[in-house]
C-alpha cells in the first residue's frame, strides 16, 4: 500500500496539531507531519498551509467555504470541513496532480438494492432513505445512496451545497481511468450519497456497462454493505437492466390509489418480470386504518403524516423513526438483512 507524506503548516499551531490528529485518525494512506516553515527540507508529497504559495505542492486552507477549489489550481480546501471529507478531497487533489490513486480498501461485499415504484407519489424515496437510516441504526450497515430519477426527491431530505458530482463520476468511469471514488461521495453520519442535483440531467446516462463498473468501484472500496439505487417510477431501459441485476428489488406500491387499475397492473407486472432473477420485496405504502397484510411477501407501511418534520434551519425534511412508522421501517431493514 502506497503511503504519502503531507506536511501541515498553519499560523495557529494549536489548530494545526488538532487538525493533524483528526486527519490521521481517518486515513491509513496519508502520514501527516507538522512543519515549521513553508521551505521545510522534508520530502513531502503535499503541504496543507494557511498561507498562499507558488509551491505546486501547496494546498491552501481557507476559512471561507465559498473559496474552496479542488478541481483546478490553486487548490484550496475549507479548513473546518469534517476530517473524512478533507481526506477525500486530498486524495482527489493528489490524483489530479500525479494520476495515482490512494484508497483504503476494506473487506465488505457490497450488495445492490433497487427501490422502484409503479407511479410517482408512492413514497419510494422516503422509504429508501428511511430504510438506509434503519439499517445503520439497527445493524450498523454502511450505505451508499444514488438517485436515478429525472427529478431527485432525495434533496427534500439531504443537505446539498448545490454541487453535482454524477457527471464527473460518469466521465471517469467511461474513460476507464483509475480514480479516487471517495472524492465523489458526500459523507453523512448514517449513510453516504452521490450528489446529483435536484434536476438530475444525467439520470439516464448510466448505461449497463457503466453501472457494472460503478459497482466494481464501490465494492473495491470495501467500505459499503449496500448500494441503494432509487429509480422511482422511471423504468428506462437502463433501469430495467438494473432491476435484473439487483440482489433485492423493493417494489413500493401506493395502497388503494391507482386507477385505472389495469394500467398500473401492467407496470407492476413489468417490474415483477424484470426482477424475476432477483429477490422481490413488495411494500404497500400509505396504508389506511383498515389495512391487513395479505402475505409474507409484503410489508405494509401505515400512513403517518407526522413522521415528517421540517428542519427550519437546514431547510430539509427529517424522518422521525421513533414513531410507529419507524417500527414498520424496521421490518423492511430486518427483511433486507435476513434475505441477502
Amino acid at each position: 500500500m502506497e503511503i504519502i507524506k503531507v506536511g501541515i503548516y498553519h499560523d495557529d499551531r494549536v489548530f494545526a496539531r488538532a487538525l493533524a490528529i483528526g486527519l490521521a485518525r481517518e486515513s491509513r494512506t496519508i502520514h501527516f507531519v507538522l512543519i515549521n516553515n513553508m521551505d521545510s527540507k522534508e520530502e513531502l508529497d503535499l503541504i496543507l498551509s494557511s498561507r498562499e504559495s507558488d509551491n505546486p505542492k501547496v494546498v491552501q486552507l481557507v476559512q471561507n467555504q465559498e473559496l474552496k477549489q479542488r478541481d483546478a489550481t490553486p487548490y484550496r480546501l475549507f479548513q473546518y470541513e469534517e476530517s473524512r471529507s478533507l481526506i477525500d478531497d486530498l486524495l482527489f487533489i493528489y490524483f489530479k496532480m500525479t494520476g495515482r490513486v490512494l484508497e483504503y480498501r476494506g473487506t465488505s461485499k457490497c450488495r445492490l438494492l433497487t427501490f422502484a415504484s409503479d407511479a410517482g407519489g408512492s413514497g419510494t424515496t422516503m422509504i429508501c432513505i428511511s430504510a438506509a437510516k434503519m439499517l445503520y441504526r439497527t445493524y450498523g450497515s454502511r450505505i451508499l445512496y444514488l438517485n436515478l430519477c429525472p427529478i431527485d426527491d432525495s434533496k427534500k431530505y439531504l443537505k446539498s451545497d448545490g454541487s453535482t458530482s454524477l457527471l464527473k463520476l460518469l466521465y471517469y468511469i467511461d474513460t476507464g481511468k483509475d480514480f479516487p471514488l471517495e472524492s465523489f461521495i458526500t459523507k453523512e453520519e448514517e449513510f453516504d450519497y452521490i450528489n446529483t442535483g435536484v434536476m438530475n440531467a444525467y439520470f439516464n446516462d448510466i448505461k449497463p456497462a457503466l453501472m457494472s463498473q460503478l459497482l466494481k468501484k464501490v465494492d473495491g472500496l470495501g467500505e459499503y454493505d449496500y448500494l441503494l439505487l432509487d429509480i422511482g417510477s422511471h423504468l428506462s431501459r437502463e433501469n430495467k437492466t438494473v432491476l435484473e441485476n439487483s440482489n433485492l428489488v423493493i417494489f413500493v406500491h401506493r395502497w388503494q390509489n391507482h386507477e385505472p387499475a389495469a394500467y398500473y397492473e401492467n407496470i407492476s407486472q413489468a417490474i415483477r418480470k424484470k426482477a424475476d432473477g432477483s429477490k422481490l420485496l413488495v411494500i404497500e405504502n400509505f396504508a389506511g386504518d383498515d389495512w391487513r397484510q395479505e402475505s409474507d411477501e409484503e410489508i405494509w407501511i401505515s400512513k403517518d403524516p407526522e413522521a415528517l418534520q421540517l428542519d427550519q434551519k437546514e431547510g430539509v425534511l427529517n424522518v422521525d423513526l421513533s414513531r410507529n412508522y419507524g417500527v414498520e421501517i424496521a421490518a423492511i431493514a430486518k427483511r433486507i438483512a435476513e434475505d441477502i
